[in-house]
């Protein structure tokens, strides 16, 4: 997935964190990111999954910025 404000930085990581791949019954897991200028990469996706979140939840660690230092909101999106 590309944002418009990139290239992305992270803090207090290495990566980002708090990405979620979610089937169509919402079942959610937590999957490993990384960060490639304005793009995030995620890991072990499956041909079940059909939405992404990043920093859902009622008290998310989010830790995705843009180099003005302002953080990426949560989010839940589908795949296309």
């Amino acid at each position: 997935m590309s944002f418009t404000h990139g290239p992305l930085l992270t803090h207090s990581s290495a990566r980002p964190i708090s990405f979620e791949l979610c089937t169509r019954q919402r079942s959610c897991r937590f999957v490993d990111a990384r960060a490639q200028g304005a793009q995030v990469v995620l890991e072990n996706a499956a041909a079940e999954d059909v939405f992404v979140r990043y920093c859902w939840g009622d008290a998310p660690i989010c830790n995705l910025f843009n180099p003005d230092e302002l953080p990426a909101a949560p989010f839940e999106l589908a795949i296309d």
